[in-house]
Parts: structure tokens; C-alpha cells; sequence
């Protein structure tokens, strides 16, 4: 029995391994990717401000360009800021969850091994004061398979991680919408404070 419940730990812990690994790679996999996006909308970004530069001919349109250049810049920097921060409190979140649930499953493993334990050296306690030999078998069975009811139990009432993490999921992805439509908003107004500059001047914006 034991020998079979430390080949099942092996492999949990193998599992567990595994699991850090696969978290790992996929966050580095994301954050590489959200560096590459904000890269590309970094250069577009540039030459739609050397569009606007080149359009721009009195210098009130050439003040609005600039004051528009630096508002969109500081809200695209409030932006990424701010999901880097919640993506930041996602992880840990998620990891304290994984953490969490480990440690119920550990707690759940040395309940179950503290009974395997305390069956067997009951067994052996009974065959050294000379009692029946069936009747010791047959109390280890009964005295195994409510060690196990138990543990099955006791891991069937342990909260699903799936259950845990979709609240929290959920959460990140609301608090980036929002952090989206806060920075939209910001270039929309300037947007519309540029586009006032330029019908000033004569021209109208058609972007």
C-alpha cells in the first residue's frame, strides 16, 4: 500500500511539474506576443503623427498636431500601464489559487495516508496479542476501504480550480475592457479637439 501511494504521489508531483512549465511558457508566449502588438501599433502610430505633421501648415494646426501626439502617447502609456498591472494581479491571483488547491490536495493525500497508517498498525497490534487471524483481515479491509471512501470523499468536496478561476478570469477581462474604453474615450476627445484646430484653419479633417 504505501509503496503504491508513493508511486501515485511521484506522478502527481511530476504533474505539478509539467503544469508549471506548460503556465510558464504560455505567459511568456503572451507576453511576447502583446510586445510584438504594441510594437506594430507603436509604428503606426508614428506615421499617422508624421501624416498629421506633414498636413498641418499654420502653426495653430501645428500646435494642435503636437498636443494631440503628446495626449494620445501619455494615454497609450496610462493604458498599457494599467493592463500590465492587471494582467500582473491575474497571475498572482491564478497562482495563489493553484497553490491553494495543492495544498488541500496535500492535506487530503496525509489524511488518507495517516488512516492507511493507523489500519495497518492496528492489524499489527492485533497479530502480536494473538487474535484471530480472520478477524484482523477483515477489519483491515473494512478499516482500508473506509480510508479510502474518505479520501475519495474529501477530494470530491475540494473546489474545482476550473471553478475558482473563472470569477477571477472573468474579473481581468472586464477591468481591461473598461481600461479600453477609458482609453478610447481619452483619444476621442482629442481626436475631436484636433479636428476643431484644422476646420480653424481652413481644413477639414477627414480621418
Amino acid at each position: 500500500i504505501e509503496q503504491r501511494m508513493e508511486q501515485k504521489e511521484g506522478i502527481v508531483s511530476q504533474k505539478r511539474d509539467q503544469i508549471d512549465e506548460k503556465v510558464e511558457k504560455r505567459r511568456r508566449q503572451r507576453d511576447e506576443k502583446l510586445a510584438q502588438k504594441r510594437a506594430e501599433w507603436n509604428s503606426r502610430r508614428q506615421v499617422r503623427y508624421e501624416n498629421l505633421r506633414q498636413r498641418a501648415k499654420t502653426d495653430e494646426q501645428k500646435e494642435a498636431v503636437e498636443r494631440f501626439i503628446e495626449a494620445v502617447d501619455n494615454a497609450v502609456q496610462t493604458k498599457q500601464r494599467r493592463i500590465d498591472e492587471i494582467i500582473a494581479q491575474f497571475r498572482e491571483d491564478a497562482d495563489e489559487v493553484l497553490r491553494m488547491h495543492r495544498e488541500s490536495y496535500d492535506s487530503v493525500i496525509n489524511r488518507f495516508r495517516q488512516a492507511i497508517k493507523e489500519a495497518i498498525e492496528k492489524a499489527i497490534a492485533s497479530c502480536q496479542a494473538g487474535d484471530d487471524n480472520s478477524k484482523i483481515r477483515q477489519t483491515l479491509k473494512d478499516d482500508l476501504k473506509r480510508a479510502r471512501e474518505r479520501f475519495h470523499e474529501d477530494r470530491e468536496k475540494m473546489e474545482k480550480i476550473k471553478d475558482v478561476m473563472e470569477p477571477i478570469g472573468q474579473e481581468r477581462h472586464n477591468a481591461i475592457h473598461a481600461v479600453i474604453e477609458e482609453f478610447r474615450q481619452e483619444v476621442r476627445e482629442a481626436a475631436e479637439q484636433l479636428r476643431e484646430a484644422f476646420k480653424e484653419g481652413g481644413e477639414q479633417d477627414e480621418e
